[in-house]
Order: C-alpha cells, then structure tokens, then sequence
C-alpha cells in the first residue's frame, strides 16, 4: 500500500482554531488565574497531558494542574495534582505508562525542596516525593529515565561551600526512593538544566555556571549511572551566555539550546552547541532573530540532523514577543521560522514529536486580556520553504506490537528512538531485537533511499 502525505502551510491566528489533521493553536485556563503552561507529553494511544502552574489573582494560592487533551486538543479532564505550593517545571511519559512531573515546592522555612511526582494516566498520584534541606533551596529543571524504570534528576541546591548555588544530581528508583545524589560545587554561582539519557547507557546534563570575566556561559558535563564524571566541557563564549534543553542526537552528538547575548545587544538570542561523544565542540554560535529578547528553550530532532527548536522571539512584522519555531540544519543554520501567539507576550517551554504524524507539540504561556494562560500549538513540520510533501515506498514492520524481533520489510538503514528523541538502537539489519527495551511505544526512524519513514511501534 502507498501511503502519500501531504501537509498543508496556513495562517497562523490565535484562539482556538483546528485545522486539517487537527493541527491548532489554542489556549486555556481559568478565569482570575494566571497560568504558565511547562510540558506536554503524548501517550501510547496519543492521549495529550499538560501540566501547568497557576496563581489565584485574588487569593495567590498557586500550585499545579494536570490536563487531559485528546489529540485535536479538546479537554478531556483537569486535575490539580501536588502541593498548592508545588511549581512544576517538566513532564514526561514513562515506557511503563506513567507520567513523571519535576519542579519544586515550598517547604515551612520560606525554601523550597526539589520535587518529583508520578501519576497514572488516570492523574492518580502513585509517589509524591521531596528532597533538600530545612535550610537550602533545592529544584529540579530535567528528567531522565533510568534502564531500571527509575529516573536520574537535574537541577540545584544551595551551595554548600560558596556563593549561590551548586548543581544537583538525584537517582531514585521506580517507587521514588533515593539511590545516589550528587553536589557539584564550585566557588561560584551554578545550576544544572535538563538532563538526558545516552544511547551507552550514561546521562549527559546542560546547566549554566558563572564566569570571572563576564556573567555566565553553558556547561555540559557526562556522566555514568553511579554519578561519576566521565568529561565535563564548559562552553567558552564572549558574551553571557546559558544552557535551557540538551538532547543526545540520532547520530550520538548532544546538542544544546540556549540564549546568549551579542558583542551588539545584551538581549539574548538563541544559542546553539553541538558536542561530540567525547565531549569536545563541533560548532556553537547564535541564532540571529529581530532586535528585542529571543531565547531558545527546548530542541527536537525531527530527522536525522535536522532540528527544531522553540522558546519566544521578537517577531518582526508584529512587533510582538511571540512563541517563536525556528527550523536548523546539520550546521545550526536556520532553514525556515515561524511565530505563534496574539498581541501580547507568547513563549514555549516544551517541544515534542507527535508519535502519529510527521507534526509537533509546543506547550507554554500566553496573555489573553492581560493574565497568563496555557498555550498549546499542534503544527506539521515545514522543509525549508515548502510543504513537506512525499510518498512512502512501501514498507511493512511486523510483527508490531513485538516483545522479541521486529521485522523490516525493506532495506535501509534504522534507529529505534524513545518518547524523549533519544536514539536507543541504530542498525542495517532489517531483523532487530528489542527485547531489551522496557515495554512502551518506540519510533522506528527508517532511511530508505532518499526517504526518511517515521513510524511507530510497541514493544510488550
């Protein structure tokens, strides 16, 4: 069977507005609340959870609330999850059918501890857990699952030994119970951003650390599954300069996203770093936008060393700060942009693949009559200045769900890549074992030719 597909490029407005193949932009949230959206993850059967912050405007009661979307966006159930002083920062969808939020909560002398929270899929809460001290502030920024079912977590704590802050490392297991934490310090101010799982089975984590010449610059470090520094890189740069999102690619680099100033402008723009395995700098520069505050928050890789990253953007023909979609090539080049949002301020935090179409998820925040609330854009993917437009050869993978060998009825080249883009298995065969992957659903990224087939899987 020939399978063509076709994506079709529109007009970007505001609201809530569905179109061909359910892409949207909308936003939500409750009225005398001021709400930030921070992640969205897709289920197995591409149900969408949010999670969001919010403020009461008349009471300040702040806390969290968990969305269901069915994936045209419509609400399908709300639940405020966690603490009321819980702040959450990020969400995932487990290989066990779970869902895993970080942040932090305030604690009873005026701090806050770092906080994770498992939840099912129903918004039944399965751990709720909090680690620092009475006398520190603690947050966790990234999440990384763990082989074992548990998680590695980044973030910061209080500095022990200096000024400000050092970066804080947490592995709990799948009850949430803690199995090693480790305290990066310095003798200056630093913090640890996201953190990602490495096909070798290590992690490798993004954070910021201050610098004697000027504010800050991004730092990468790797590690293996006890803590251990296997190499730590700073990246050296001009100018103040951070760390927001890092994600392994199909090919075993990690790229980083960020914002840095300008030898021009102390606005910042979007900042971009690709590292080998062994930690050393293939190229890092800025992303040139407009002239008002531009930042990168999140990255994807949507084939093979072709990315998109989000985060806000001073959009030119508006003179609005909107969610801003900026398309990048093998080299850090942008191929193609986009903005989203209305009149006033529109900014995403969070990117992920759509498991079903060749399309994305952005979650963040907006203005609608002056309070902040939950955005939310569905969009397909663009090639640098055209629809995204081509035929599959045919293909057929069998036997799918699997919990042994997948078959591939054609001959290519093949990555196997998880929920978070990360690439798990890349192989010629077309007999592939997963046996050892945790159950859950997959992407097969298959190169056939000139074609590039995504497709999706289950392993039981």
């Amino acid at each position: 069977m020939r399978i063509k597909f076709a994506v079709i490029i529109f007009t970007t407005f505001f609201t809530t507005c569905t179109f061909a193949q359910s892409y949207f932009s909308k936003s939500f949230g409750s009225a005398g609340m001021a709400c930030t959206g921070k992640g969205v993850a897709q289920a197995i059967d591409n149900a969408l959870y949010y999670i969001g912050n919010y403020v009461n405007l008349q009471t300040s009661e702040h806390g969290m609330e968990l969305y269901k979307l069915d994936a045209a966006g419509n609400i399908i159930w709300r639940n405020f999850i966690g603490s009321q002083t819980a702040h959450a920062n990020r969400i995932i969808y487990t290989a066990q059918n779970k869902l895993a939020i970080i942040g932090q909560v305030d604690d009873s002398a005026g701090n806050a501890d770092a906080m994770v929270l498992l939840a099912d899929t129903t918004g039944q809460i399965i751990f709720n857990k909090t680690f620092g001290q009475l006398a520190s502030t603690e947050m966790f920024s990234g999440i990384a699952p763990d082989k074992d079912g548990g998680f590695v977590l980044s973030g910061f704590t209080s500095n022990p030994t200096g000024p400000g802050n050092a970066v804080y490392l947490l592995r709990i297991d799948s009850v949430g119970n803690e199995i090693w934490s480790k305290i990066y310090s310095y003798n200056v101010n630093a913090v640890g951003d996201d953190i990602s799982a490495t096909s070798d089975g290590n992690f490798v984590f993004g954070g910021d650390k201050k610098t004697a010449s000027i504010d800050y610059n991004a730092q990468v470090i790797k590690i293996d599954t006890s803590g251990t520094i296997i190499w730590n890189t700073d990246i050296t740069y001009a100018f103040n300069s951070g760390c927001k999102n890092i994600l392994e690619t199909v090919n075993g680099n990690y790229l980083l996203v960020g914002e840095a100033a300008t030898a021009t402008s102390a606005y910042f723009d979007p900042f971009i770093t690709l590292l080998d395995t062994a930690g050393n700098i293939l190229w890092s520069h800025i992303v040139p936008c407009g002239n008002g505050p531009e930042a990168g928050y999140d990255v994807i890789e949507y084939l093979p060393q072709q990315y998109i990253i989000t985060g806000f953007g001073l959009n030119q023909s508006t003179g609005n700060t909107d969610l801003m979609i900026i398309y990048l090539d093998s080299n850090g080049n942008e191929t193609n942009k986009q903005y989203f949002g209305n009149s006033g301020y529109d900014q995403a935090f969070n990117l992920i693949l759509d498991n079903s179409s060749n399309s994305f998820y952005a979650a963040g925040m907006t203005l609608v009559n002056g309070e902040g609330k939950y955005f939310l854009i569905h969009q397909p993917v663009l090639t640098t200045s055209s629809v995204v437009q081509f035929e599959k050869p045919d293909i057929t993978i069998f036997p799918n769900p699997t919990s042994h060998i997948l078959n591939i009825s054609k001959r290519g080249t093949f990555k196997i890549v998880n929920h978070l883009g990360q690439c798990l298995i890349d192989t010629p065969l077309q007999q592939i074992d997963v046996s050892s992957l945790p159950n859950g659903c997959y992407i097969i990224v298959a190169t056939i030719g000139n074609q590039v087939i995504r497709q999706k899987f289950f392993k039981i």
